[in-house]
């Protein structure tokens, strides 16, 4: 298995994840700055954009990359 990406780990850190929609975690990050929403949706989709960069580049620091950029 591939180690998780520098971002998610720091996610994970924040707090725990709240619950909620993706629309509504972005809202209260949006809206509060709410860091623990904004951690959630980093922990949710991650691994998804890690994997379909890593597919696409054939590179895992390239796909690290590219997940911080999605997520900046």
């Amino acid at each position: 298995t591939m180690p998780p990406s520098p971002l998610a780990a720091v996610a994970r850190r924040l707090r725990p994840s709240p619950a909620g929609t993706d629309a509504d975690l972005l809202d209260r990050f949006r809206l509060a700055r709410d860091e623990g929403a904004f951690a959630a949706l980093v922990q949710r989709h991650a691994g998804a954009v890690r994997a379909v960069a890593r597919a696409r580049l054939g590179n895992s620091a390239d796909a690290d990359d590219v997940v911080q950029a999605t997520f900046l």
